[in-house]
């Protein structure tokens, strides 16, 4: 349950960010290293700002918990996913002031913790009540997101022109 953060300043937002906790405590439920490793990085904290903006938007229209809960979590999963390769690109040996994954147990390990998250991510999206041009967005975001990625590291220690930059951030 989230307590003490901005979103109990709107309650609706504060009842649907606590069942999105409770969504990603059961899909994170089990044994074994993997999971207890993802659910930690997942569980573990975070301001949960991209399913809030998701909850919050899909408030604009006709809401519908189901259809919005999943989406919102593998949004997160998928955000937790990120931020472990990129702890490995980054060398970074900390956030949130504990030791990365990768610090831990080495790059093979955090790597492949990362990609169970991602096809965590994506399962969970394609399993959720939303239409299927939705979940194809979110596979489309994903891929752009990975050749973002790809393009900054080919792009390391240049600094890009205008055009370039402006296309890297859009």
């Amino acid at each position: 349950m989230i307590e003490n953060t901005i979103y109990n300043e709107i309650p609706g937002l504060a009842v649907e960010i606590n069942m999105l906790e409770a969504l990603l405590q059961e899909e994170f439920r089990g044994g074994g290293f993997i999971l207890d490793t993802a659910a930690r990085l997942v569980l573990g904290g975070g301001k949960r700002l991209r399913p809030a903006l998701a909850i919050a938007s899909a408030h604009v229209g006709k809401y519908s918990r189901a259809a919005i809960l999943p989406l919102a979590a593998a949004m997160e999963v998928l955000h937790t996913a990120t931020l472990v390769h990129d702890d490995v690109i980054d060398s970074s040996d900390t956030r949130r002031g504990h030791a990365t994954l990768h610090t831990e147990h080495g790059n093979h390990i955090a790597i492949y913790i990362g990609d169970y998250l991602l096809a965590k991510a994506l399962k969970m999206a394609s399993e959720s009540v939303m239409p299927k041009e939705n979940i194809s967005r979110f596979s489309s975001a994903i891929e752009m997101m990975c050749m973002g990625e790809v393009a900054q590291y080919l792009g390391r220690n240049k600094v890009p022109g205008f055009r370039e930059y402006l296309k890297r951030i859009m």
